[in-house]
């Protein structure tokens, strides 16, 4: 069965930056996890890394940031991707003048283990 999730139906998540919702429990997923971020101008999201085995994709749905990726910066706009391996600590800004909209995805990941370690 295909699991549907509503941002308007999502707890906010905001102890990290800007407004998180996960998606994960509500489309039960598996073997990924999936979040929105909406981040007003000057938000962003700490540095942190994910352990093995995970893998975390930026997608860019609207706004401008810059992703810092280990030891690049990374100027990103609406429609760009971006991949941060596990072990490899990142970060984000909204460095734009309206809200940023980010979509993230983490797989795989393991059940039951916290993969997002703050540095």
């Amino acid at each position: 069965m295909a699991g549907i999730a509503k941002w308007d139906e999502l707890e906010e998540v905001r102890d990290l930056g800007g407004v998180l919702k996960i998606f994960t429990k509500a489309l039960e997923t598996e073997k990924m996890d999936v979040v929105v971020g909406k981040f007003e101008p000057g938000e962003g999201l700490p540095a942190h890394y994910h352990k093995e085995p995970t893998e975390e994709v930026y997608y860019v749905y609207e706004g401008d940031i810059t992703v810092y990726i280990g030891d690049k910066e990374i100027p990103a706009s609406k429609g760009t991707a971006l991949l941060a391996r596990p072990g490899v600590v990142h970060r984000l800004s909204n460095t734009g003048n309206k809200t940023a909209w980010i979509v993230f995805v983490h797989a795989p990941t393991v059940p039951g283990e916290d993969h997002l370690i703050l540095v």
